[in-house]
């Protein structure tokens, strides 16, 4: 984790998104004010991992604040496009 700015924060996750994470990164990612999310370091993400992120988002934008979620490559990505939610990538 490092601070981008006031109120702002940078995370990278790494590794795996999925049923027994899920509700860590929520409540990881809710936590912030504003939080930009680099997706370059993940391998996997399902669609609980997806909801997860869709959550944390949702949570920010009710409380004012922002999610940045970025540089989603190989499978990650490809889940995002197949699921049509590449939308929530702000590189899309």
């Amino acid at each position: 984790i490092t601070t981008l700015e006031i109120g702002a924060v940078g995370v990278g996750l790494v590794g795996e998104i999925d049923l027994h994470n899920a509700d860590h990164v929520t409540s990881l990612l809710s936590s912030f004010e504003n939080v930009d999310v680099d997706l370059s370091g993940l391998r996997f993400i399902d669609a609980r991992g997806i909801a997860a992120l869709a959550k944390a988002r949702n949570a920010l934008d009710a409380r004012g604040g922002k999610m940045r979620m970025h540089s989603a490559r190989g499978i990650v990505r490809r889940v995002f496009e197949v699921i049509g939610l590449e939308g929530m990538l702000d590189d899309a």
